[in-house]
C-alpha cells in the first residue's frame, strides 16, 4: 500500500508542480465580473491583432466526450483497492506547495465548475517535418487535424471569481501513435478549469503515425501553435460546426488571455514543447507553394485530398481558384511563419513550460525568456 500512496503523492505532486510553474498566468489584475450564472453568457468579439487570423468564426466539429469522470473504487475481498486514491489523488493526499498559497490547493478553493470534455477538431494544419533539430532542414509536408480533448471553467462558484478572461493551457502528448494519450490528461485538464484555466490537450497521433525520423519536433510545435492560432481566431470570431451553426466552443469567443499562457509535453512533446518557444519568435512557416510541390509528388498520405491533388496540377487562374476552393472544403490553413519568415505573426506570452521526460536531440538551444521546469525521473 505504500508503493500506491507514493504514486499517489506523485500525481498531486505532478499538478501542484504544473499550477506553481503557471501561477503567474493568474496575476492579470483585472476586475472582476461576479455571476451565479455561466461564465460565458455574454459574449463579444475582441479585437485581433494577427492579420493571419481570418476575419471569420472557426469551421470546426465539437462533442461533448461523455462517461468521463472517475468510476467508483474498486473493492476486493470487502477491501477498497489499491487503486483507489489514484482516482481522486488531491481529496486524499494534498501536496506540498511550492510557493505558499500563490498556488491554490489542489483540494480545496476550486472556484470554478469546470465544462464538460470537450472533443474538438478545427479543421486540417499544413506542417513540415525535419529531423534537424538545429537547421531545420530537409523537412516534409504534413497534414495533422487540429483536434484534441478541451476543457474550460463553465461557471463561477462563488462571487471572488475573475470571469472577464482565462488564462490558456496546452498540452502535447509523446510517440504513442497507436492509443488515444491526449484523453489521459484530462483529469489535470479538469483540476486546471476548476482553478481558472482553459486547457487544451492536443492529439498529435496524425503526426506519430507517419513514422518519420521528428527529432526535431517541428510539426509538433507548429501544431501548438497552429492550435493557438485556431483559438486565437475563435476567440475573435467564434465556432460555427460544419452545418453553419453556432458550436460547443463559440462560447469561449471573447474569454481568452493570450498574454497569459502555459505549455507542457511529455517525452517527444516535450522536446516540441522546447521548439514551439523557439518558434514563437522566429516560426518556420509552411506555405501554399510547399502544400502543392507535395502534392504533385505521388504521395499516399495526400490521397485523402483528391481535389486538391487535381488542383495543384491545374494551371492559371482556373487552377488557383479550383486549388482555394479544395483548401476550404477541406478545412486547411497553414502553419503561419514569423520573424524572418513573414515579419507578421506576433509571438504568444509563454508563462511558464512544463517538460516532463523531453527528448533533446539539438540542445534545447536559445530558449529565452520563459521559465521551464524539468521534473527529475520519478523511480
Amino acid at each position: 500500500m505504500k508503493k500506491w500512496k507514493t504514486r499517489d503523492v506523485t500525481r498531486a505532486c505532478l499538478f501542484s508542480a504544473l499550477l506553481a510553474l503557471l501561477i503567474g498566468c493568474n496575476n492579470d489584475g483585472s476586475d472582476t465580473k461576479t455571476s451565479s450564472e455561466s461564465t460565458f453568457s455574454e459574449n463579444k468579439p475582441s479585437p485581433v491583432d494577427d492579420t493571419k487570423v481570418p476575419n471569420e468564426p472557426v469551421v470546426g466539429d465539437v462533442k461533448e466526450v461523455p462517461n468521463t469522470d472517475p468510476a467508483p473504487p474498486v473493492k476486493t475481498r470487502g477491501e477498497s483497492s489499491p487503486i483507489e486514491g489514484l482516482l481522486d489523488t488531491a481529496a486524499n493526499q494534498k501536496a506540498t506547495r511550492f510557493i505558499g498559497r500563490a498556488a491554490p490547493d489542489t483540494a480545496d478553493d476550486q472556484t470554478y465548475d469546470s465544462s464538460p470534455p470537450l472533443d474538438y477538431n478545427l479543421g486540417n494544419l499544413v506542417t513540415m517535418n525535419s529531423p534537424d533539430s538545429v537547421g531545420f532542414t530537409d523537412g516534409k509536408v504534413l497534414v495533422t487535424p487540429v483536434k484534441g480533448l478541451l476543457r474550460y471553467p463553465e461557471k463561477a462558484r462563488n462571487a471572488s471569481a475573475k470571469t472577464e478572461r482565462f488564462p490558456v493551457i496546452i498540452f502535447l502528448h509523446g510517440q504513442h501513435g497507436q492509443s488515444p494519450s491526449y484523453l489521459g490528461y484530462d483529469y489535470l485538464a479538469k483540476q486546471l478549469a476548476e482553478h481558472g484555466y482553459v486547457v487544451a490537450s492536443i492529439d498529435a497521433n496524425a503526426i506519430n503515425y507517419q513514422n518519420l525520423d521528428n527529432r526535431s519536433g517541428q510539426s509538433r510545435a507548429q501544431l501548438v501553435l497552429g492550435t493557438l492560432d485556431r483559438l486565437r481566431q475563435l476567440d475573435g470570431f467564434g465556432q460555427i460546426d460544419l452545418g453553419g451553426n453556432k458550436g460547443k466552443l463559440n462560447a469561449l469567443m471573447g474569454k481568452l488571455d493570450f498574454s497569459r499562457i502555459g505549455i507542457m509535453g511529455h517525452s517527444r512533446g516535450g522536446q516540441a514543447i522546447a521548439t514551439t518557444i523557439l518558434f514563437n519568435t522566429n516560426r518556420h512557416g509552411t506555405t501554399e507553394a510547399d502544400m502543392r510541390a507535395a502534392l504533385k509528388n505521388t504521395r499516399s498520405d495526400l490521397d485523402s485530398y483528391p481535389k486538391l491533388k487535381a488542383a495543384a496540377a491545374m494551371e492559371g487562374e482556373a487552377g488557383k481558384s479550383a486549388f482555394e476552393a479544395a483548401r476550404v472544403e477541406y478545412n486547411i490553413f497553414y502553419a503561419a511563419g514569423s520573424g524572418k519568415d513573414a515579419g507578421v505573426t506576433p509571438p504568444y506570452d509563454f508563462k511558464g513550460a512544463f517538460m516532463l521526460a523531453p527528448t533533446d536531440f539539438g540542445g534545447n538551444a536559445e530558449l529565452n525568456h520563459v521559465p521551464l521546469a524539468k521534473p527529475a525521473p520519478i523511480l
